[in-house]
């Protein structure tokens, strides 16, 4: 097969939906011809060989200070025709210019839905729920990979076949279970409300365990300002590949008590260290978590603060859930779930996309 990724973002940007498309490229293009179709970040080739995928990039531009900015690039539907291929499967739904081009393309598709539906709050959450009822309208029809079966139940009450939905996770390379203990609580993600951390800066602080954050986004100077003075408190900003496996290594459990999210990859990944986690119990979260950690009402600020201390203090408990955790962790493997999706764009490509 000819496979398309589509997506506006790749490496040298590394967030949860670039992971799974350089997984993708790397299992399949020992078998197939994988191109990835993409923006020009700057500094990078307009072409390039990565991980056996041709990676083409477009000429862009960009908007906005969020993380990612809007993108618009010119040429994609003719870069498309110059590849010629037989399945594109398409991961975003953020970006206009994309979006026209992906559902004008007439060739063999998919799309991967990796968020819930209607992500984010205030006015995110309302422009957020607008565009995705748009881009749902477009997607009858189509064959659609989504994260968790969380969000095929929402994609499906929002009137896409559930016969058309197929659930296929993020997966993770395998580890080495970590032993070290470095006395500390860990958060890795997006500075954002969604995901919790206000509330978990506010009981660590009241609890006095000690807590590093790696990441950025809009609440880093809140965050800055609450844990001023506390020393318990790091906030480490963005923070390198190698510097996050160290982290995660070397925590004593690892905490994320979102309000909404579709999976969890950071959570996965702490799990595949053996590392004990807490999360909050909202969308897809149960089914990677399963029962190996803990998992919390992230509204409730006593649930949380029983679950920090309850961990921190009972070193038995923790080294359990982490051997727990690194055991459940192994049925993610991306090994096995690129299978998976390879047997399903071969079900697009010859026209049978529902399993007997």
């Amino acid at each position: 097969m000819r496979i398309v990724e589509m997506n506006p973002f790749y490496l040298p940007y590394n967030g949860g939906i670039e992971k799974r498309i350089r997984a993708i490229c790397s299992g399949l293009a020992k078998r197939h011809e994988v191109f990835v179709l993409t923006s020009r970040l700057p500094g990078t080739p307009a072409t390039e060989e990565m991980d056996g995928a041709t990676v083409i990039r477009l000429r862009s531009t960009y908007r906005g200070n969020y993380n990612p900015p809007f993108v618009s690039s010119e040429g994609i539907l003719p870069a498309l025709s110059d590849i010629g291929p037989d399945v594109v499967d398409y991961h975003y739904r953020w970006s206009g210019s994309y979006n026209r081009a992906f559902f004008r393309y007439t060739g063999r598709r998919v799309v991967t839905f990796h968020n819930q539906f209607g992500e984010g709050t205030g006015l995110l959450g309302i422009a957020s729920r607008m565009n995705d009822l748009l881009y749902i309208r477009r997607m009858h029809g189509l064959q659609v990979m989504t994260v968790s079966a969380y969000v095929k139940k929402q994609l499906a009450y929002h009137g896409i076949r559930e016969d058309d939905i197929e659930v296929i996770p993020n997966g993770i390379d395998r580890r080495t279970m970590a032993t070290d203990d470095g006395g500390f609580a860990l958060f890795i993600g997006r500075l954002v409300s969604t995901k919790g951390i206000e509330r978990l800066v506010e009981a660590c602080i009241q609890y006095g365990i000690p807590l590093k954050i790696a990441g950025t986004g809009p609440l880093m100077m809140r965050l800055k300002k609450a844990s001023s003075g506390n020393g318990n408190i790091e906030l480490l900003g963005h923070v390198s590949e190698e510097e996050k496996e160290h982290l995660l290594s070397t925590c004593s459990y690892f905490v994320m008590p979102s309000l909404q999210e579709a999976f969890g990859i950071a959570i996965l990944e702490a799990m595949a260290h053996g590392k004990a986690v807490i999360a909050g119990n909202v969308g897809g979260v149960s089914e990677v978590v399963g029962n190996a950690g803990m998992l919390i009402d992230p509204t409730d600020k006593d649930e949380l603060a029983s679950a920090l201390i309850r961990l921190w203090r009972d070193d038995e408990k923790r080294r359990m859930l982490g051997r727990m955790a690194y055991g459940r962790a192994a049925q993610f493997m991306w090994d096995e779930i690129v299978k998976r999706i390879e047997k399903l764009y071969m079900r697009v490509l010859d026209g049978s996309r529902t399993d007997a």
